[in-house]
């Protein structure tokens, strides 16, 4: 089994890789029905429901990126404050997850003496696919 180093996963949004990233994440998941009946002997059945899907991205915040291949900072927000849906990309190689996508959350955030950093979320709307 071939262990990936996670320096390789990127998140890309619209064909441009997110600039300077230095964590990514997706989470999927199905909606619960229940299908509990009166025959069941009090036990609960369950069924899965609608599948969805969230992604986040976080790293150090740059306003270079715009128009070097890369979305910084101000492309984020721009996608925020347009309410714009967005082509989601998250992998290495070949093996990818795509899904169109709403920005949700979006924060920078200034600690003392620190590096400026930033965070963004994503719900994916439509249908979730995974090459591989």
């Amino acid at each position: 089994m071939a262990i990936l180093n996670g320096s390789a996963v990127l998140m890309v949004i619209a064909g441009e890789d997110v600039a300077h990233s230095n964590n990514v994440s997706f989470d999927l998941s199905a909606a619960e029905v229940e299908k509990t009946t009166k025959s069941s002997a009090g036990n609960k059945g369950v069924r899965p429901g609608t599948i969805s899907g969230t992604a986040k991205v976080g790293g150090f915040t740059c306003f270079d990126g715009a128009g070097n291949g890369s979305y910084d900072v101000t492309n984020l927000e721009a996608i925020r404050s347009g309410r714009t849906k967005v082509l989601i990309q998250i992998g290495v190689g070949t093996k990818v997850l795509s899904a169109q996508a709403y920005m949700t959350d979006f924060a920078i955030v200034a600690g003392v003496e620190d590096n400026l950093t930033f965070d963004a979320s994503f719900k994916f709307t439509g249908a979730i696919t995974f090459a591989s």
